[in-house]
């Protein structure tokens, strides 16, 4: 029973990492249920069998990547629904850690350079059903982050300089991701290595902090942390 189950969970993952990897190359509508099955190796039946239809398996992907970098998340997103209850330090601090968190999740084996695409091509999809349940999630993370800004600023979390910094930071934390192609070609390897991804984090903690001070926010506090 136990091996039945690690064999059923593995042609899963076997299906939904080739679903993730061509509805992030191709169009949603040009995508077949045949061809997931074939680049997955597995049965054509068993797709029907464990997601029933194409758009449930494409509903599940959506959510599958929201809820993983949410429940990544989950207890600094907790902390940061009241950020009137914390101390300037505490909120700047705190503030530093989702981001710095979010980059140790985007940067980990946890997710893939296709699972970045797709939640690219979800944010320009304006229309979609899938890009709705895919806003709607990410709403959090936005949420939080901006309203921590404006305790921090105190501004209003409408404030156009601070949605226009959150996310250009947002960007900049993605960019190494869909720019991939670019780097690997000019650093001549195929990915990115243990000492890229370090370079790659520090790079933008400090951009982070950068985007702070932009904000005339005073960081003195946790420069050494």
């Amino acid at each position: 029973m136990e091996v039945e189950l690690k064999k059923s969970e593995l042609t899963k993952r076997k299906i939904m990492q080739s679903a993730i990897k061509l509805f992030a190359r191709k169009d949603y509508s040009s995508v077949g249920i045949r061809e997931i099955a074939a680049d997955a190796g597995v049965n054509l039946s068993l797709i029907s069998y464990y997601y029933d239809t194409k758009d449930n398996l494409y509903s599940t992907i959506i959510n599958y990547i929201c809820d993983l970098g949410l429940e990544f998340l989950a207890d600094e997103l907790l902390k940061a629904q009241d950020p009137d209850s914390l101390t300037q330090v505490e909120k700047i601090k705190l503030y530093l850690h989702i981001l710095y968190k979010y980059i140790d999740f985007l940067y980990s084996d946890k997710v893939s350079d296709n699972f970045v695409m797709l939640m690219l091509k979800e944010q320009s999809i304006s229309n979609s059903t899938f890009g709705l349940e895919y806003r709607r999630k990410s709403q959090k993370l936005y949420d939080c982050l901006v309203g921590l800004l404006s305790s921090i600023t105190g501004r209003k979390k409408t404030d156009s300089e601070l949605i226009f910094m959150l996310c250009t930071t947002m960007g900049e934390i993605l960019s190494f991701k869909f720019m991939k192609k670019i780097i690997y070609k000019n650093v001549e390897r195929n990915s990115f290595n243990s000492e890229d991804n370090i370079k790659i984090k520090n790079l933008l903690k400090n951009l982070i902090k950068d985007s702070l001070k932009r904000l005339n926010i005073d960081i003195t506090c946790i420069e050494n942390n």
